[in-house]
């Protein structure tokens, strides 16, 4: 008796946790569905177009829709307080265990029939939690009810409140085209008025007598036509200018329209994918509960199986003389099918929860897979918008660049074809059985073919391009025949080939012959 007491204590301790956690999924519902109120309401001071009629049924819905929180909040707090009762009795029904169980260790045969009637007692009153759970079940099921009913009431005001954008869309694309064609109006006006100022100029003309048929006459004359023929070029130049300037604009809205649109449509997919997410949470939790309560039934029918078992072995060992050996046997027998069955249910479960475990990765790729889509059409949708302000750039600077355009000068380059020539340099400086004169003599003649040489591959090759540098160490001859090196840093006929941009070819490196020494060379004996 006292493991049946406690078996249906723990099967109303699991049932009073499950109404916890139902009350508190009405309770975030109940704040999910504020957020929403407060999210219409913005959205209804946010809609300044709207009509007078839109807002009294909005207004209307909101009422309706805050009365049926505040019932909701009135059931969560009756539930709660139920919630609060169960608990009392349970505690008193623990009490009570107690005191049986204390009454049974004092009085183990003598007061049988007294732990019958407080049997009878708690079984009554275990019977009637029963009775009130089945009521809160019932409730359970009336609230969920009426909580689908919101949320379809919910899904009909988003729809109306599409719809209501969609005409406030149209409405401005309306006005859009009434301005344009104001601005047409306006335009064909002006054309109207220059075209009347030219007919009375040339009535004005025509008034006035014609001069006589003199040079200087015939100038005027066609001095006046050009000009009136400058002037209404003028005026329907200023307004074409301007009908160019109006249909400008007026792409630029659409398109602008159209990008919004874009993404209030991925917005609504966000929201979309929102929604299925949170009916997939409730789905699978609806999944736990259901596979609980199979549980609890089948653990229920295996304890009553086990009972009946029990009795009737014992009915038959004291009615019969069968082998208590051979019952047993039969039960164990009963008991390790028993655990197969259980290995098998709980297979079961292992695959289905794998199988559910692989849906989930496969949804999670396909929201990563949407995402990635969703990124692509917003860079697209940017590429696009960089595209049409660059053209809009373009067509502004137009003018400006056709005014800083300037002609492109071709750069002087040095060519190549120099080869051989550093060895010849050297091949002549170092030559020391020449005179002073025949030396300045082949050094003049060297520098002429050199020149020759640059200006004909300048005329052969203008493209490619060489930099040239000239050493500062030079060998000099003394009167004793030695040879010493020298700079012409600091000689006075020292010049420098100066580049304002040198290019990067191949580095050749040049001498040059150095000047006449202050010493006469003339008094040397041994040269």
């Amino acid at each position: 008796m006292e493991s049946k007491y406690e078996k249906k204590i723990d099967d109303l301790l699991q049932e009073n946790y499950q109404l916890k956690s139902s009350l508190q999924e009405y309770k975030s519902k109940e704040n999910w569905y504020k957020e929403e109120i407060s999210q219409y309401e913005q959205a209804s001071s946010h809609g300044h177009g709207r009509s007078d009629k839109n807002d009294k049924e909005f207004r209307v819905k909101e009422v309706e829709l805050k009365e049926k929180v505040s019932s909701l909040r009135h059931e969560l707090e009756l539930t709660q307080h139920s919630e609060k009762q169960h608990q009392d009795r349970i505690a008193e029904l623990e009490k009570i265990v107690a005191d049986n169980q204390r009454h049974n260790v004092e009085c183990n045969d003598t007061k049988v029939d007294c732990d019958e009637t407080l049997g009878i007692n708690t079984g009554e009153q275990v019977a009637q939690l029963h009775d009130e759970i089945t009521t809160l079940k019932a409730k359970f099921r009336t609230d969920k009810i009426e909580l689908d009913s919101l949320k379809k009431e919910t899904d009909k005001l988003r729809y109306a409140l599409l719809e209501k954008d969609e005409e406030l869309v149209n409405v401005k694309t309306e006005c859009t085209t009434y301005c344009n064609l104001l601005e047409k109006a306006r335009m064909e006006n002006l054309e109207l008025t220059t075209q009347l100022d030219v007919l009375m100029m040339e009535d004005e003309e025509k008034c006035h007598e014609k001069k006589g048929n003199s040079l200087f006459s015939e100038l005027d004359d066609r001095r006046v036509e050009a000009e009136k023929t400058l002037m209404s070029q003028k005026n329907t130049f200023e307004t074409m200018k301007k009908k160019n300037e109006v249909l400008k604009q007026h792409n630029q809205k659409l398109k602008m329209q159209l990008f919004t649109a874009m993404g209030r449509g991925n917005d609504d997919s966000e929201r979309v994918q929102q929604l299925q997410a949170q009916l997939e949470q409730e789905r699978i939790e609806r999944q736990q509960i259901l596979e609980k309560v199979n549980k609890l039934e089948e653990n229920q029918e295996k304890v009553k199986l086990t009972d009946k078992l029990s009795e009737f072995s014992h009915q038959i060992t004291n009615q019969t003389g069968v082998d208590k050996d051979y019952i047993e046997y039969l039960v164990n027998m009963l008991k390790s099918k028993e655990g197969e069955i259980e290995d098998l249910s709980r297979r079961l479960r292992i695959q289905s929860m794998c199988l559910l475990d692989q849906k989930n990765k496969v949804t999670e790729k396909e929201r990563l897979l949407y995402a990635a889509e969703t990124k692509k059409d917003e860079m697209l949708r940017k590429f696009q918008q960089l595209k049409l302000e660059k053209e809009q750039l373009e067509i502004e600077l137009k003018p400006e660049m056709k005014k800083a355009q300037k002609p492109v000068g071709r750069t002087e380059q040095i060519p190549t074809g120099l080869e051989g020539i550093k060895e010849k340099n050297v091949s002549v400086l170092r030559e020391k059985t020449t005179s002073e004169n025949e030396y300045r003599g082949a050094d003049r003649e060297w520098a002429l073919n050199l020149l020759k040489k640059v200006e004909e591959d300048k005329k052969e090759n203008q493209i490619r391009s060489r930099s040239v540098r000239m050493s500062d160490d030079v060998d000099v001859f003394d009167a004793d025949g030695h040879m010493n090196t020298t700079s012409l840093k600091y000689d006075e006929n020292y010049k420098r080939l100066v580049r304002d941009k040198p290019s990067h070819g191949k580095v050749t490196v040049c001498t040059k012959k150095a000047s006449e020494p202050k010493y006469k060379v003339d008094d040397c004996n041994t040269q």
